[in-house]
């Protein structure tokens, strides 16, 4: 079955990224591309998909020699960053000054 743009666009982030370029370190906005390709894909929990998402930044950072915090502190950092992604999104379809508000803040992170 052939699967549109429309099923695989994430609201405020675009489309969802199988892997993470390898040339430059990967910003906010790649990280949940890739989550929300695993969260799309695959049958896992919440927790043991950040994990997973995670675990694959922090390969690309050692592989950079750039310090890093506890894979932890990490995990709980992206949780409260998908959270706040979905609190956004959770009223996308209203166009009050609020709502644009709330998705123009969130576009800086």
């Amino acid at each position: 079955m052939a699967v549109t743009r429309s099923q695989t666009y994430v609201h405020l982030i675009g489309e969802a990224v199988q892997f993470f370029n390898g040339n430059m370190l990967p910003t906010t906005r790649e990280v949940l591309q890739v989550y929300y390709h695993h969260h799309n894909n695959e049958k896992l929990s919440k927790t043991e998909l950040i994990t997973v998402t995670v675990r694959e930044v922090c390969e690309i950072w050692a592989r950079a020699r750039v310090p890093s915090a506890e894979e932890r502190n990490i995990i709980h950092k992206l949780k409260r960053l998908v959270d706040k992604h979905t609190t956004v999104c959770r009223n996308k379809t209203r166009g009050g000054t609020a709502q644009m508000a709330r998705e123009s803040n969130f576009e800086l992170i």
